[in-house]
């Protein structure tokens, strides 16, 4: 009995994993009676799209949410809306972090003999994205960040997985035109693919190749991108104020720390860090983007730990990676060493 159980599993198991994401979100979707501030300007800037069809002069943040939030039916109550829009559009990010981490698993367990291993990991990776505390708690918010994530998903999901090379760049440079018009860390997003590519240009010496997918890329996103440029200054952003005045130093520093171990583990932050040099050369692309995006917490301590949402997916691959390969060892020390890598 128990053994047909494991075999219907092992043959559902993302339907399985798919069903327990939308029963744990779903369930607690309610359970915060009240939204942040910020959430309540994003419905306020919603409204005055559906209303007027204007943007309100006063709201920082790119419109692309409020876009979204606007296209509610007149019979669904504002917030009800705001929140059922960003379970869905969780529930869309973890399905593209299910394919990334079937992709890369399936690169590093190549021998059809690990099935076990591949399906382990995979519920283990999912598991670990899912009760993140941090990609949970915000997952259920109606800000912009669980939309942000979204793209940041698509954007590395269409890089490593899309077969079509000759519009592999268009679609990236729209999801990143798109992640420009949702928060201003998409330019951070553009801007790693752009070094992604220089760096692809001095490994592979194809001067044709490079500009061909730079020129896609640059069009693609520049489509979205500039109409907005036009419509409103980005570097003129009151965002770009909010690190004045704050204290750079030691403490500052401690936070950020604090926040990283919190996120994963002191061993599971560690092993990050230091047992996988040559995973971030081989993806250098996606290196680029964690590095500029933790730097980027450093500037805005205030938003610690929400602004690491980007960056954890990614980190829980790598952890869940590691924790695999100890335990296909198959000694005590080693399983104990991957016990204490989840803690």
């Amino acid at each position: 009995m128990s053994l047909s159980i494991i075999k219907i599993f092992k043959a559902n198991t993302f339907i399985v994993l798919l069903t327990v994401y939308v029963l744990s979100h779903f369930l607690v979707i309610n359970i915060n009676i009240a939204e942040w501030g910020d959430s309540y300007r994003i419905l306020r800037s919603a409204l005055s799209i559906e209303t007027q069809g204007d943007y309100p002069d006063d709201e920082k943040r790119p419109p692309l949410m409020a876009v979204v939030l606007a296209l509610r039916p007149d019979s669904i109550d504002p917030l009800m809306w705001g929140r059922a829009v960003t379970f869905v559009i969780g529930l869309a990010s973890f399905i593209l972090f299910y394919i990334l981490a079937r992709y890369l698993v399936t690169q590093v367990f190549r021998d059809e003999d690990l099935f076990n291993t591949k399906t382990y990991y995979l519920v283990l990776v999912s598991v670990l994205y899912m009760f993140n505390p941090v990609l949970f708690y915000w997952s259920l918010r109606v800000m912009t960040d669980v939309l942000f994530l979204f793209f940041v998903l698509a954007v590395f999901t269409v890089y490593y997985v899309y077969p079509k090379k000759h519009m592999k760049y268009v679609l990236l440079g729209v999801l990143v035109g798109l992640s420009v018009l949702t928060r201003f860390e998409g330019y951070i997003l553009g801007i790693s693919i752009g070094l992604g590519l220089i760096v692809e240009l001095l490994q592979r010496k194809n001067v044709r190749e490079f500009l061909a997918n730079a020129i896609s890329f640059s069009v693609s996103s520049l489509v979205f991108v500039l109409p907005y440029l036009v419509y409103r200054n980005p570097f003129g952003s009151s965002y770009l104020d909010e690190p004045q005045g704050r204290a750079y130093d030691l403490n500052m520093v401690l936070v950020f720390l604090v926040s990283f171990l919190f996120l994963m583990g002191i061993t599971g932050a560690f092993s990050v860090v230091f047992k996988n040099m040559q995973f971030f050369k081989q993806n250098y692309t996606l290196s680029i983007f964690l590095v500029l995006q933790t730097a980027l917490v450093l500037l805005w301590p205030a938003a610690v730990p929400r602004l690491f949402m980007p960056v954890i997916p990614f980190l829980v691959i790598i952890i869940a990676l590691n924790f695999i390969a100890v335990l296909s060892q198959r000694q005590r020390l080693q399983y104990a060493a991957a016990y204490c890598l989840l803690t």
